[in-house]
């Protein structure tokens, strides 16, 4: 595993954070993911759907292969705890809000200074400088901000934000990225070479969203106007969105002349080829409006099944839009083990990064009861059975049952 070696500390909470650290958990790095007493992680509490043994499945998609150990970082015991912890640690990510870790004194660039092997990424809402960095901010409002929301949607009525939080996600690839890159440079073998500054990354959601718009916002800074609303049309492709068929729809993508020419005779409809303005992809997006009728008009009179079969022995991109549970149960995705088990019954969407050459890597542990690792980590520091009853005694630390989910403590065991 490519990270097989380096130790993670997980202080984030909710989604950017916890998936960054979900992926170097997959692989291969030891994630510790460190959460508050009680209910730990607030997407424990997102639901439900709840598992039987109560872990929420919104839990569950951003925390698989971790251990849980909970600490009370506002505890002065609990923050000596994180300290002995950096000790033996490559990586940590964070996304609390501006200065709350250094309240606590821990402080990322004296956690560094005195860690010459630590690295540290920072996730925040709209950066750590600037009049606005302070401000709170979720996924679905920087969609709002990013002008994600302007250019999703049909193309007249509202805007539209998309169906899941696709900018915490992409925060969380973009810092997962920088983390790892610092890690696979040697992060495990002893202090880094690095300055402190330079071991340290900052990811902004806002960052990450103007980043998302790629083609789009490079078309307003080449000088096009702003960008609007293509529905399920493409703003530079065309034919590139839905059609409906006699008995429903089907969503074609034709990204080069080739395939234009290809869709024209799968169709019978050599005379398109010979339409001048439909010869390249440029002429096709300035006569897009009588180009989309006549393919609208065509697919009105197919059964979808014989269209596909004639589109797919044509290697013309095309296919039927389907659900969720479609696509989790289509062979594309399914084949491939993209959705796997854990021996407790729960199920999981796999890694995309599953298969390195010929072999499929491991699928991650299941995402931990809250705690559940607390005394194994303290033990492994090596505090003695006194000092940790301690700890747990003062609520410096907690660990649950996961007889009865994550609720009850289980100081005792």
């Amino acid at each position: 595993m490519p990270l097989a070696g380096r130790r993670v500390l997980d202080l984030s909470r909710v989604l950017a954070g916890p998936f960054a650290a979900q992926q170097l958990a997959d692989l291969g790095a030891e994630v510790i993911k460190v959460e508050p007493p009680g209910g730990g992680d607030g997407t424990r509490a997102w639901g439900p759907p709840f598992l039987a043994d109560g872990r929420s499945a919104y839990f569950q998609s951003c925390n698989r292969g971790k251990r849980s150990i909970a600490v009370n970082l506002a505890d002065p015991a609990g923050r000596a705890i994180i300290e002995r912890l950096l000790a033996r640690t490559d990586g940590l990510i964070e996304n609390f809000r501006g200065g709350q870790l250094a309240e606590w004194g821990l402080d990322l660039g004296r956690l560094r200074a005195e860690h010459p092997r630590l690295h540290t990424v920072s996730v925040t809402a709209f950066g750590t400088s600037g009049a606005r960095a302070q401000e709170p901010g979720y996924d679905a409002l920087v969609q709002a901000l990013s002008g994600l929301m302007a250019i999703t949607g049909p193309a007249e009525g509202p805007w539209s934000k998309v169906g899941v939080a696709v900018i915490d996600v992409a925060a969380g690839l973009f810092a997962a990225t920088a983390m790892a890159a610092m890690l696979g440079a040697g992060a495990a073998e002893g202090p880094s070479a690095r300055t402190p500054d330079e071991r340290h990354f900052e990811v902004a959601l806002i960052d990450s969203a103007m980043a998302l718009l790629v083609n789009v916002a490079a078309s307003v800074l080449a000088g096009s106007k702003d960008a609007k609303r293509q529905g399920n049309a493409h703003a530079s492709i065309v034919p590139y969105q839905d059609f409906d068929c006699a008995d429903g729809p089907v969503f074609l993508c034709v990204g080069s002349d080739r395939q234009w020419r290809a869709l024209c005779a799968a169709l019978a409809k050599p005379e398109w080829i010979a339409v001048s303005q439909w010869q390249t992809n440029a002429g096709r997006v300035n006569d897009r409006q009588r180009l989309t009728r006549a393919l609208a008009e065509e697919f009105s009179r197919r059964d979808r099944a014989s269209l596909l079969a004639v589109l797919e022995k044509a290697r013309v991109p095309a296919a039927k839009p389907q659900s969720v549970a479609e696509a989790l149960a289509d062979e594309r995705f399914a084949g491939r083990g993209g959705v796997q088990s854990w021996a407790d019954g729960a199920r999981g969407v796999a890694s995309p990064m599953r298969r390195a050459g010929d072999r499929v890597l491991p699928f991650g542990k299941p995402p931990p009861h809250l705690g559940a690792h607390t005394r194994e980590v303290l033990v492994e520091l090596g505090l003695g059975a006194a000092e940790i009853e301690a700890l747990f005694a003062s609520g410096a630390v907690f660990a649950a049952d996961p007889s009865t989910g994550s609720g009850r403590a289980a100081r005792g065991r």
